[in-house]
Formats: structure tokens, sequence, C-alpha cells
């Protein structure tokens, strides 16, 4: 889970990076603290924003983003957190079943992206509800048929764009109706060869 939340002013962030012991590292744009209690990783901003991750809970997430403000004050900021929102919700999940990556970019043009050269895996992107699977390819050598190799995923899928752990269900179980739907058309595929 990613939340985010604001902490009412502005941030020095090479005087948190200073003043917090190697608890903090500068990044490009941000500090990135790293927290032990609750175990997560914040990114804190110049303006006062604070993205927090590596909860499982937006509970814990707004725990690590309290931890973070009680982190400034100590160090002399005066700073609240407020406006706290859980923004990404990122699961995972085994569907199962293997998953051919190239016949599902074929059955769906509409809703998938894959282009290995840019990206390794292949964007379903679903509608009800709007979720983004992300199914990573490995090429499998099928030399035994000749040249051409085949690629497929092993069913382990990430799920991400929600801000509901809810739809990631959802979405898990449309997964099966796709695998049939993609399983009837594979089958009408090897009729027709």
């Amino acid at each position: 889970m990613v939340g985010s939340g604001r902490l009412g002013n502005k941030i020095v962030l090479q005087d948190v990076v200073n003043k917090t012991n190697k608890r903090a590292e500068m990044r490009k744009n941000c500090v990135l603290l790293k927290l032990t209690h609750p175990k997560s990783s914040a990114m804190l901003f110049p303006s006062g924003k604070v993205v927090c991750t590596g909860q499982s809970t937006e509970e814990g997430l707004k725990a690590a983003a309290q931890k973070v403000a009680q982190l400034l004050k100590h160090i002399d900021f005066h700073v609240s957190l407020s406006d706290f929102q859980l923004e990404n919700v990122i699961g995972r999940a085994d569907a199962g079943f293997r998953i051919l990556v190239e016949e599902l970019a074929l059955r769906y043009p509409d809703v998938t992206t894959y282009e290995p050269e840019l990206y390794p895996a292949l964007v379903f992107r679903m509608a009800k509800p709007k979720v983004h699977i992300l199914i990573f390819a490995r090429y499998i050598n099928a030399s035994s048929r000749g040249p051409m190799h085949h690629v497929h995923a092993s069913g382990k899928v990430v799920f991400t764009g929600s801000k509901e752990t809810r739809h990631l269900r959802d979405a898990c179980a449309n997964i099966s109706i796709v695998r049939l739907s993609t399983l009837n058309w594979m089958l009408a595929l090897y009729d027709r060869s």
C-alpha cells in the first residue's frame, strides 16, 4: 500500500539528513527515511508532503506517517500530519495456471499493452474494477517444435491502480473468467489448424 499526507510546513531536506543520524538518505527531490517501528519507508518532500509505503494496512501507513512527524518534531520542525489518504493498493497473487502472455495480448488488444523491449510485463487494464494487472513474462525455448519461442508467465501477477483492497479481490476473481475465455479462444485457434 501507498499513502500520503501533509505535514503543514515546508521541509529543509538537508537539515533532515544532517539531524537524523543516518536514518535519512538524500535523493534527487526528496529524502528517503527507513523506519523500523513500524517497518516502512517514507519519502519526504520539500513541500511538506510525506509518502509512506511498506505496510499492509491503511492504519499501518498512517502510523508510519505519524512516526515521520514525530521524528521531525524531535529535530525541531514544526509539523503536524493532516490530509492522510490511501493512494494505491498493490497486491500479488498466483492465478493457479500458466498465462500465455502473447496470446493474451492478441486476444485482448484493446485492454493490454505488451512491449517486451520496453517493459518486461504485459499490462492488462481491467475496466471493472479499474485495476491494472502486471503479468511478467519469460521466454521458453520450444526447440522441439522448431526455432519458435513461446512467452508465458508462471501465473504470478501484480495488481495495482486501486485505492481499495476489495477492487483487488474482485480483479483476482475476474482472472478466472479471462482464463476460460482465453482457453476457449485458444482451442478455437487449435481446431482451425
